[in-house]
């Protein structure tokens, strides 16, 4: 998922970037800002000449000492110039960005049709992202239908911007946010299939095809599809370039018992599978990433809702929602999931409190 400026924002584009060495890029000469996650997850901003491709981003710094990064560590870019589009135009979209995500993605909308289908392929990327980030910005403040009816509209313009993205680090965050969506309203299959072309990006780094599969999987478990999950994990866990411990690995792990648990399509009142229980426990259990934890009471709540068992299924939903949310995707679908078991217990509160809460860890 993305993490969620001012005049502050205004006068970070504008700074004066003459001490940094443009050696690498795409030839303009101008140094672009950037601000990235280091390995430690703090907030790094810098300067240089950007090399953009599928495996990151690649500049010099003002040490003269290249500094390469992942497209999962980059948090925006801001070019001081764009080819075919006017710098007012640009800091006049930078300016909305915080105070206005409709009006920034309007700005850059109009800056993409103006710049037109003939313009430098940096540019319309740039533009085509920022315009899809920003839409999409606007439709996660929402809530309910308004939601809802707008939801399938950014997801498509972010989804087209991932495609326009595939030589380049946007296709990781695009796509990663159209299956967000595409999830949130239902629609497990288009969200899966996003992902599945993620994977398949070429020149994408190795460990982020592998999370890219994972994410696949986790999807397709998310949408009851255990076939279409156990096939990919079994690919995944025969994969000798796969890590064989840490983070990845659980969720793997876990994934792959989740996967052979069958889980009724409709609420039915059979015996819930005891074994299947202790068996998904126990990987949870000797899982330490909580991201496993997280994928694992996801599904344990589906089974105790796929058997009639709501109050159970309330406890895991809340579980992954409170505690195991290092997945933002798992939490949304867990308080999603929250709502019609409040709503059949005629819980209005706490159906009011869920539904206010979505907006907010989107």
């Amino acid at each position: 998922m993305l993490r969620r400026r001012s005049f502050a924002a205004l006068a970070f584009g504008l700074v004066t970037l003459s001490a940094v060495p443009t050696v690498l890029g795409q030839g303009s000469g101008t140094p672009d800002r950037i601000r990235y996650r280091d390995f430690e997850g703090k907030l790094v901003d810098d300067a240089g000449e950007l090399k953009e491709s599928p495996k990151g981003i690649e500049w010099l710094n003002a040490n003269r000492k290249t500094i390469s990064i992942s497209p999962d560590q980059v948090v925006k870019i801001e070019p001081t110039n764009l080819a075919g589009v006017p710098t007012t135009d640009l800091l006049t979209a930078r300016s909305q960005e915080d105070v206005n995500p409709g009006k920034a993605a309007a700005a850059y909308g109009e800056m993409l049709k103006k710049a037109g289908p003939n313009a430098p392929e940096r540019s319309r990327r740039f533009l085509a992202y920022k315009e899809a980030y920003f839409t999409v910005k606007a439709v996660d403040a929402k809530g309910g239908k308004e939601f809802e009816s707008e939801a399938g509209k950014a997801a498509e313009k972010m989804n087209a911007a991932a495609k326009t993205a595939i030589r380049s680090w946007e296709v990781w965050p695009a796509s990663r946010i159209a299956a967000r969506l595409y999830a949130e309203l239902g629609d497990f299959p288009k969200a899966t299939a996003v992902l599945g072309s993620l994977a398949s990006v070429p020149d994408l780094p190795k460990d982020l095809k592998h999370e890219a599969n994972l994410l696949e999987a986790a999807m397709a478990l998310r949408g009851r599809n255990a076939p279409a999950a156990r096939s990919l994990l079994d690919r995944l866990a025969s994969d000798k370039d796969f890590p064989a411990v840490g983070p990845a690995r659980d969720r793997l792990s876990v994934m792959r018992v989740a996967a052979g648990i069958a889980i009724p399509a409709a609420p039915s009142q059979a015996p819930l599978p005891a074994d299947a229980v202790k068996n998904l426990l126990a990987a949870i259990d000797a899982a330490k990433d909580p991201a496993a934890r997280g994928i694992g009471h996801l599904v344990l709540g589906d089974l105790y809702a796929g058997h009639g068992q709501a109050r159970d299924a309330m406890w895991m939903y809340l579980t992954v929602d409170v505690v195991y949310n290092a997945d933002r995707d798992d939490q949304i679908v867990a308080v999603r999931r929250l709502i019609p078991i409040f709503e059949a217990a005629g819980d209005k509160d706490k159906v009011d409190q869920f539904r206010e809460k979505l907006p907010r860890i989107r």
